[in-house]
């Protein structure tokens, strides 16, 4: 997942990252329970905690409704945009090169 504006190498954990963006791109809500929580639940992706913030940081989730204390996020127009460039991105490596990329991130 390269960008113009962020060098392959400063996107943590890309294998990660692509299936967050599957999962949310399949419909399915990220949901943080409680203020200051580390439960985060995103169907199928377990490592979502770790990555919920850069997600943020970037503006690629948009917040949903939901109610009190539970948070629930789903793709901006720009995680859409982002999504797209990774799956093409993924679609160019060779195998050992997708091998690599989920074995060291």
């Amino acid at each position: 997942m390269a960008s113009s504006e962020n060098a392959s190498s400063n996107i943590p954990h890309r294998f990660w990252l692509l299936a967050i963006f599957r999962s949310l791109g399949a419909g399915n809500a990220l949901v943080v329970a409680g203020p200051g929580a580390f439960a985060h639940y995103l169907d199928g992706v377990p490592q979502v905690a770790l990555l919920t913030d850069y997600l943020r940081r970037h503006d690629w989730l948009l917040p949903a409704h939901a109610p009190h204390d539970v948070k629930r996020y789903r793709l901006s127009a720009k995680g859409f945009a982002f999504w797209q460039e990774g799956e093409r991105w993924w679609r160019g490596l060779s195998f050992l090169e997708r091998c690599r990329v989920r074995l060291l991130g």
